[in-house]
């Protein structure tokens, strides 16, 4: 299947909020307990939030055979904010043509390295592209915490 990139805008925000919720709930189950999962998925409902990235950050959608495939996102200096992949559509390239376009991005903004905040579930894709942990961290989601990885790759 081919996909193809455009930026994100508000319109989109509904599309977004699903895809971040089906992207946890579906394959982070298996790294992460389920009051950890809800607590995770539950941060996608925050309309303002996804506002203000769409706004102040380069977000990117990948869409395919009709549908949201993949959103991603990079801060102006540098840290890659977020990436998910709908269930639907894991495996076939879809992170790999977004972090690509991010990189990129990046390469324009005049940044030598990425960082970024990583699950147990992505940590084996980013480092098949070259990141590196810098360290394992606890994030307090609410009552909740939850283990990623501070990662970078030189650009």
């Amino acid at each position: 299947m081919a996909y193809s990139l455009r930026r994100a805008t508000p319109a989109d925000i509904p599309d977004i909020t699903a895809l971040f919720g089906a992207s946890i709930r579906t394959l982070c189950v298996r790294d992460y307990s389920l009051a950890q999962v809800d607590a995770w998925a539950a941060r996608g409902q925050d309309h303002d939030r996804w506002l203000e990235r769409i706004r102040q950050q380069y977000f990117l959608l990948a869409e395919g055979g009709g549908s949201l495939a993949g959103m991603a996102s990079l801060r102006p200096d540098g840290y890659l904010d977020m990436m998910y992949v709908s269930p639907a559509h894991v495996r076939r390239g879809v992170g790999f043509l977004l972090l690509s376009q991010l990189m990129e991005e990046a390469r324009i903004q005049g940044h030598g390295l990425l960082t970024s905040d990583v699950s147990r579930t992505a940590r084996p894709f980013f480092e098949r592209q070259g990141f590196r942990v810098v360290r394992a961290q606890e994030v307090s989601l609410g009552e909740v915490l939850l283990t990623n990885y501070h990662m970078w790759c030189p650009i």
